[in-house]
């Protein structure tokens, strides 16, 4: 019995050729669709459970009433290795801190590294990173060791040994001692190597301070640990130990496990890890699904379509004694074997679609054939495809009485005329969804490349400070202004949107005692307002005419200013740490960080400490758009005559700005393609439909135009109900993309206006597209020759 409902399934599939291309078609691009998002998804939900024993992996977050509101990963430097010996249930903890961009040099081989971290003795016993080469009980042992991956092992030393060679940079050395196995795409902490805080110490760092939250703590607990009361006794352990946030601030802390770390942080303040968004997961799996589900639309609408055409067959089963569960399960089976096909065509598509869609979603996605977890997702796939697209055929053909299908009696009804209307209209309407939030996405997105960000980013170029830049800065300063096509030079300590450096405890004149401030703040050389393009509200900038302006002036921006709630700022008592001073200036506003967060608090200040710069400090130059070849080669010059064994890197500010966005332009682009799937998806079932509606009225056509019909009547016959059909899903569908588009922009501070002419234009455009899509039918009906389609059946 299977085989011959096999039979006649293939029999009616090769019988009806353009349906059942369109069929398998539209099936194909929908799965195929749905296994490159699922892969997507399934790659942003698998960071960190690479690592041993994940599930008891937690981050320690800062929170605080009047700072650290939304999360922050800083931590006291001490706070782990204490509650390790205070906390019962942590059986070990790592702090974890960004190390500098240094220029590291072996032999002939010489290269900037960016991606370094200092870590803890215990690294790697929390952590599961493959070690290669050392011993994974002492790589850290001696304090002078670097641990590399292996993509940095080959790159210095090619096929040597690494272990035991020393790499030397900024005036300090260290010996490899281990080799990691590159860090998974998975990983949230991304590095080509790591140092333990004993060479961190050598090299000046400092990790001893309660009052400095500049490094991550992750611990590993006892399985069914309380994290709340963990928490709670970590926070007491920093009071206990003076640190001002916890003891003067109200700040406490929070456990996060290490698994949620990448799709929970984009709100967390000074995130140093690669972080993801839970939202844009569950808006691609919502695009995946809708995809599949527009392609069984198309099959439900085509096979509901044509039931005239099986109504006779089924008659006859019916009377020969098939029962309806026969019936049922002859449609299934055909369904079925509709899906099998094209989930093969499916998986050819992914498979050629791949390179295109990792170069888009910014992945290195493989399918791994041999993959159970990808043959249970094929599986999954096809029986859901089989039972949602095959389920209403089935039971909708099924229910027909065979004594009036063999009278010739038959009619769909109205009730089935109208469910297909209404797959029409949400197949389109799911479409048009996609296309309005696509839309606006890229509104944003060229929003956010065009808004005026409070001073001028075009034809700004940065480079790092080291040694030799700090102890001759005058000298490479003066060097760069005396090159053609270099119009002003400064330096900062940090690149503000990526290393903002924060601190409180700030005063000033008439500053409320209960008053807490978090700020930003920048060290900057003279000439800094007039390199970036910052405007002044009031005062004015740092200028030598001013012998104190290098030891105590502070300029202020206007949100710092809102904040601290002063009137007349200018001339006022201000003080950080233990530097006093007043006022000078106030700065207008600038968006100096991302789009994502309201213009925050930040205070300027000369230094003429220039070894201050040396960890994260930038070289600021201003240069003319229209000479730019000949700036940079000035800057080069200069670079190699100061830092010859160096190699010179440099970057221009507006780009660094356009990857702050990153993200969000991968995912408009991965959204905009799937759209296009959509919309593809959709034509194909409309244009099936209407070739069987057109060959449906054949014999009207034909009588229409022997009655004098033209071509244009016939083409607004056929194409009237399916307009009407695009102009209901328009309906549906604004309300809920009006919804969608107001969810995805709040993520923005700043964000475009909710205007109706998107929709209209998308609304629009569905209608266009509808109509083209059916007018080659429509026309080609319209010429027929009538005289044969009078003749027909």
């Amino acid at each position: 019995m299977i085989r011959n409902y096999f039979k006649i399934a293939l029999r009616n599939l090769a019988r009806y050729k353009m349906y059942s291309l369109i069929n398998i078609l539209g099936l194909a691009i929908g799965m195929a669709g749905f296994i490159l998002i699922t892969l997507w998804v399934h790659h942003e939900k698998s960071f960190d459970r690479f690592h041993e024993g994940h599930e008891n992996i937690y981050r320690v977050l800062s929170f605080g009433d009047k700072y650290f509101k939304n999360g922050f990963d800083g931590t006291p430097g001490p706070l782990g290795a204490k509650a390790v010996e205070g906390v019962p249930e942590v059986q070990a903890a790592c702090k974890f801190g960004m190390f500098p961009k240094l220029a590291f040099r072996y032999k002939d081989n010489v290269f900037f590294e960016k991606s370094g971290v200092v870590v803890s003795d215990t690294f790697l016993d929390i952590f599961s990173y493959e070690l290669i080469k050392g011993d994974r009980n002492t790589v850290l042992s001696d304090p002078s060791s670097i641990v590399i991956t292996e993509s940095m092992a080959e790159r210095y030393f090619g096929e040597e040994d690494p272990i035991g060679k020393v790499l030397v940079s900024e005036g300090f050395e260290g010996m490899v001692s281990g080799v990691l196995k590159d860090v998974p795409s998975n990983s949230t902490l991304r590095f080509d190597y790591f140092i333990s805080f004993g060479f961190y110490r050598r090299v000046g760092g400092s990790d001893s301070n309660w009052s400095a939250y500049n490094y991550s703590t992750y611990l590993r607990l006892a399985e069914g640990s309380d994290t709340g009361r963990v928490a709670e006794l970590m926070t007491d352990i920093a009071r206990d130990n003076n640190s001002a946030q916890v003891s003067n601030s109200g700040c406490w802390y929070r456990l996060e496990p290490m698994i949620d770390v990448h799709l929970s942080s984009h709100n967390i303040g000074s995130s140093r890890e690669l972080v993801g968004d839970k939202r844009m997961v569950f808006a691609f799996s919502i695009t995946a699904l809708f995809v599949l589900i527009l392609a069984c639309i198309n099959f439900m609408n085509l096979s509901t379509a044509r039931a005239g055409r099986r109504a006779r067959e089924i008659g006859l089963r019916k009377v020969v004694g098939a029962g309806r569960a026969s019936i049922v399960r002859q449609f299934y089976g055909e369904s079925l074997i509709y899906s099998i096909l094209a989930m093969v065509l499916a998986v050819l598509l992914a498979d050629l679609m791949l390179p295109w869609f990792n170069r888009v979603s910014g992945k290195e996605l493989v399918i791994a054939y041999s993959s159970t977890r990808l043959i249970v997702l094929l599986l999954g796939t096809i029986a859901f495809t089989t039972l949602t697209a095959g389920s209403y055929p089935a039971l909708y053909l099924s229910a027909f009485n065979p004594a009036s299908v063999l009278k010739g009696e038959f009619t769909q009804g109205r009730r089935g005329i109208r469910f297909r209307k209404s797959l029409v209209v949400g197949q389109f309407a799911l479409s048009i969804l996609l296309l309005v939030t696509a839309s606006f996405m890229s509104k944003q997105m060229h929003f956010m490349a065009r808004k005026d960000l409070g001073f001028n980013r075009e034809n700004l170029i940065y480079f790092p400070v080291n040694t030799e830049i700090v102890e001759r800065y005058e000298h490479v300063k003066n060097s760069l202004l005396g090159k053609p096509g270099i119009i002003s030079v400064s330096a900062q300590n940090t690149l503000v949107p990526e290393v903002p450096c924060r601190m409180t405890g700030y005063k000033w004149d008439g500053k409320d005692p209960d008053h807490s401030q978090d700020m930003i703040f920048s060290l900057v050389d003279f000439d800094f307002f007039r390199t970036m393009g910052l405007e002044m509200k009031e005062g004015r900038v740092f200028s030598r005419d001013y012998s104190t302006d290098a030891t105590s002036a502070y300029i202020l921006n206007e949100e710092a200013i809102r904040q601290m709630k002063i009137a007349d700022p200018i001339g006022k008592g201000f003080a950080m740490v233990d530097r006093s001073g007043t006022i000078t200036g106030i700065v207008k506003d600038a968006n100096l960080r991302s789009l994502h967060v309201q213009v925050e608090p930040h205070v300027f200040l000369i230094t003429e400490d220039m070894s201050r710069m040396n960890s994260y400090g930038i070289v600021l130059v201003r240069i003319d758009g229209n000479r730019t070849s000949e700036a940079i080669a000035g800057i080069d010059g200069v670079w190699n005559e100061v830092c010859s064994d160096k190699p010179f890197e440099y970057h221009f500010m507006d780009e660094t700005y356009d990857r702050l966005y990153t993200a969000e332009a991968r995912a408009g682009k991965v959204i905009n393609s799937f759209t296009v799937f959509a919309i593809l998806i959709s034509c194909l079932g409309l244009f099936g439909l209407a070739a069987f509606m057109a060959e449906q009225k054949t014999r009207e056509i034909g009588i229409r135009k022997v009655m004098g019909a033209s071509v244009g009547n016939i083409i607004i016959l056929l194409s009237k109900e399916f307009s009407k059909s695009v102009m209901y899903a328009n309906i549906v569908a604004w309300p809920a993309a009006y919804f969608i588009v107001r969810r995805v922009l709040q993520i923005y501070a700043y964000r475009i206006d909710i205007t109706p002419w998107i929709f209209l234009y998308s609304g629009v455009a569905a209608l266009a597209i509808a109509m083209i899509t059916i007018c080659w039918q429509a026309v080609r009906a319209a010429l027929s020759d009538p005289v044969k389609a009078v003749r027909y059946e």
